[in-house]
C-alpha cells in the first residue's frame, strides 16, 4: 500500500510513482512505519500569494480534495480538523492526538 502524501501530488501533477519511490512506500506500509489516523487539516477556503506561493483557490481545494481520496482509498481514518481560529485547531488536534494514544 502506498501513503497519500505521496501520491496526492503526483497525481495532479499528473506524474507515475517511480520504481523506487513505490518500493520505498511498500517498505513504509509493510513496516507500519506511520499510524493509520491522519490529521487532515481543512483549508480555510483562503489564499494569500506570496512570491514563492503561487497557487490558486481552486487548485489549493483540488490539492485537498486529492489528497482526501488517496488517504481514503488507502484505508486510512481522517481525523477532521475544521477550519477556524488557530488555538481552537490546535486545540482540537492535540484533543484528537490524545484520544489515538488512549
Amino acid at each position: 500500500m502506498i501513503t497519500g502524501l505521496h501520491l496526492g501530488p503526483g497525481q495532479i501533477l499528473g506524474f507515475a510513482v517511480s520504481v523506487t519511490l513505490a518500493a520505498e512506500l511498500q517498505r513504509i506500509e509493510r513496516e507500519g512505519v506511520y499510524a493509520r489516523q491522519v490529521l487532515f487539516v481543512e483549508s480555510l477556503d483562503l489564499i494569500i500569494n506570496t512570491e514563492i506561493r503561487r497557487i490558486s483557490l481552486g487548485e489549493a481545494r483540488r490539492f485537498g480534495e486529492v489528497h482526501e481520496a488517496v488517504y481514503r482509498e488507502l484505508g486510512y481514518e481522517l481525523l477532521r480538523i475544521a477550519p477556524g481560529p488557530p488555538d481552537a485547531r490546535a486545540s482540537h488536534a492535540a484533543r484528537l492526538i490524545e484520544a489515538v494514544r488512549s
